[in-house]
């Protein structure tokens, strides 16, 4: 005779503790992805991002840098610094660029 469990599963297998997908983003130019040119990725993006470089971009950036030298303290921090990391570059110089699915 077989001896049963008083739960047929394990709890985690059943409830979902969260709707959270840890996989990285990666970032690529428009015009590479959709294979037309783009005004983002031209001289007028180029002029764009110069003027968010100088108004919020260096600020947007050293908040990412920060905040992930902050996390990267404890073992669990890690994937979330790299993730900062990966937007401070973004922050820097985010028009042309789209963020796509790993």
């Amino acid at each position: 005779m077989r001896a049963r469990s008083s739960a047929p599963m394990s709890i985690t297998n059943q409830v979902p503790l969260c709707n959270f997908d840890a996989t990285p983003l990666l970032t690529s130019r428009r015009d590479e992805l959709t294979g037309q040119a783009d005004i983002g990725t031209g001289p007028l993006g180029l002029i764009g991002n110069l003027i968010w470089f100088i108004v919020a971009g260096w600020w947007l950036a050293l908040g990412h840098v920060v905040t992930a030298i902050l996390l990267a303290v404890t073992i669990i921090g890690i994937p979330f610094a790299w993730a900062h990391l990966k937007l401070a570059g973004i922050a820097l110089w985010p028009i042309g660029k789209v963020i796509v699915p790993a």
